[in-house]
């Protein structure tokens, strides 16, 4: 793979290598061939990645400078949530769950 760098899927942070669809969209493939997937996708003179998706009716299966690419969101799982501990807090700062809970002052009707 030469030309563009790989970039880090915005969920997962996974490496990714971003192509452009035959319509002009973006799509983000797993950076290794996988023979399982349904991308062909091939390199410009320009260096940018081209893909298509084969495999549908009437489509054409992968040509012989094509490499068969999985699409990340295939394979893309979320990172966990960072858990944030309970006690975060500093000492002077009260939690807004407990000050929603608190009702101060008389209702008006």
């Amino acid at each position: 793979m030469t030309g563009q760098p790989l970039l880090k899927c915005g969920r997962c942070r996974q490496p990714v290598l971003p192509a452009r669809t035959e319509r002009g969209r973006r799509i983000a493939l797993d950076p290794q061939p996988d023979p399982k997937g349904n991308q062909a996708a091939f390199q410009d003179s320009d260096g940018t990645w081209k893909t298509r998706q084969f495999g549908q009716p009437g489509s054409d299966p992968p040509w012989g400078w094509e490499t068969v690419y999985t699409p990340h969101v295939a394979t893309c799982s979320p990172a966990p949530a960072p858990v944030v501990p309970a006690d975060a807090l500093p000492k002077n700062v009260t939690p807004i769950t407990a000050a929603r809970s608190v009702r101060s002052g008389t209702r008006r009707r």
